[in-house]
């Protein structure tokens, strides 16, 4: 018997639940549009620091970056408020 101690596997990440997962209806086939992907400032292929230029980023391709479903950038997208909850923001703010 060996002595080496395994890891416990990974939990799996889905990208559509991370905070820097965009996903843009119109699609990837234009180039003046934002596009589908991860937009962690290290994982960017191309990223502008000025506000102007925004449209120009291009994110990084979340499938090809969580393949195996263990992206070491992931951050969890906190939950969304209860109906009740945005209407007492809403109300008393």
């Amino acid at each position: 018997m060996s002595t080496e101690l395994l890891a416990p596997p990974a939990q799996k990440v889905e990208c559509r639940n991370c905070v820097h997962f965009r996903e843009y209806p119109y699609g990837d086939g234009t180039v003046w549009k934002r596009k589908t992907g991860c937009y962690h400032p290290d994982l960017m292929v191309q990223k502008q620091s000025d506000g102007f230029l925004r449209e120009q980023q291009v994110p990084g391709d979340h499938e090809k970056l969580n393949v195996r479903g263990d992206c070491p950038k992931y951050e969890a997208r906190p939950p969304e408020p209860t109906l009740l909850q945005r209407f007492f923001t809403a109300f008393f703010s």
